[in-house]
C-alpha cells in the first residue's frame, strides 16, 4: 500500500504547456495515463484492504453470535439459539451454521424446517465427521413427517356428499319422533 506525502515545500506552479502543440499536447496526455494508471493499481488493493476489514468485522460479529446461540442452546433457551445462529448465518453465510440451526429447529419440532436446514448443512459436506450424525436426523425426520401425514389422514372425518345428508323434513321428523 502506497502511502500519500504532503511535501514540505509548497509546490511551485508549473508552467502551462502550449496546448496547441501536439508534443505538448501527447506529453500531458502520457503524464495523465501515467498517473490513472498509477491510482487505478493502488485503488483495488485500497479497495480489497476496506473490504477485508469490513469482512473481518462481520466475521467477527457472527461469531459472537454464534456463541451467544451456544450458551443460549446449553440453557434450553432454543428459539433464543435459532435466531442468534440465523443471525451469524446472515452475516458469515457459513454452511456449517445450518447445523447449528438444524439442531435449534429439530428441538424446537419445526420438522420441515429443520429438515431444510440439515438438507442444506449435508449439500455443503456430505462426507464430515457430522455428516452421518445429520443423515440419521434427516431419516428419523422423514419418518415422522410420514407418520405425522398418515395419522393427520386417518384421524380426518371423511367429506360429507350432499347426498348423505338427510333432507331437512327427515330431519325434523326424526326430531319429532324422538
Amino acid at each position: 500500500a502506497s502511502v500519500w506525502r504532503i511535501p514540505r515545500e509548497p509546490m511551485k506552479p508549473a508552467k502551462s504547456p502550449n496546448l496547441r502543440s501536439l508534443p505538448a499536447q501527447r506529453s500531458l496526455l502520457a503524464a495523465l495515463l501515467t498517473v490513472a494508471l498509477s491510482l487505478a493499481g493502488t485503488l483495488p488493493a485500497a479497495m480489497s484492504g476496506a473490504q477485508d476489514t469490513a469482512s473481518a468485522s462481520l466475521d467477527e460479529e457472527a461469531r459472537g453470535l454464534f456463541q451467544s446461540g451456544a450458551v443460549a442452546f446449553e440453557a434450553g433457551r432454543f428459539e433464543a439459539a435459532l435466531a442468534r445462529w440465523q443471525e451469524a448465518y446472515e452475516l458469515s453465510r457459513r454452511p456449517a451454521l445450518q447445523y447449528n440451526i438444524g439442531l435449534a429447529l429439530d428441538r424446537l419440532r419445526r420438522d420441515q424446517a429443520a429438515l431444510e436446514a440439515f438438507r442444506a448443512y449435508l449439500n455443503w459436506d456430505s462426507s464430515g465427521e457430522r455428516a452421518q450424525e445429520v443423515q440419521g436426523r434427516v431419516e428419523a425426520i422423514e419418518k415422522a413427517l410420514v407418520a405425522e401425514q398418515a395419522e393427520t389422514v386417518q384421524t380426518s372425518p371423511a367429506p360429507i356428499k350432499q347426498s348423505q345428508l338427510p333432507s331437512p323434513a327427515v330431519a325434523a321428523a326424526t326430531v319429532e319422533a324422538g
